[in-house]
């Protein structure tokens, strides 16, 4: 993030680990991380902004929604996705949520489906919250 008359947020790497996902089911984790994730094979997904964007001027102390693009990186897959962002700029640190529904056979796995008895619909809502400072460019 850059600050000055209008700040800017100019990078952002977020990485998470798929191996760590957890539900209120054992069995359905370790399912879905060996047979849809394959998380031994693909540990992280990672998500790198590509178009800076531009925060208001008068942000500070305000919270704000905006679009944030980046690329996504899921099973040695990576496609553009965007960011619907909520956050508030409090001195040089930005704090929010950032959520964005993304589709599994676009990173070339297909929705869970175990012998029709238990079967989830491709899409999931992606959520991530962060806290990033502002840096010298």
């Amino acid at each position: 993030m850059k600050l000055g008359t209008a700040p800017q947020m100019l990078k952002m790497n977020i990485t998470a680990n798929l191996q760590v996902l957890t539900s209120d089911q054992d069995r359905r984790d370790n399912s879905i991380r060996t047979q849809w994730l394959d998380s031994n094979d693909y540990p992280n997904a990672i998500f790198t902004i590509i178009q800076p964007q531009n925060l208001p001027a008068d942000y500070q102390g305000k919270t704000v929604t905006f679009n944030l693009t980046g690329n996504m990186t899921i099973h040695n897959t990576t496609r553009q996705e965007t960011f619907k962002v909520t956050g508030k700029l409090d001195g040089n640190t930005i704090s929010g949520t950032a959520q964005s529904l993304i589709y599994m056979k676009n990173y070339g796995f297909s929705a869970p489906n175990i012998a029709g008895i238990l079967t989830v619909k491709d899409g999931a809502t992606v959520t991530f919250n962060f806290v990033a400072k502002a840096a010298s460019c």
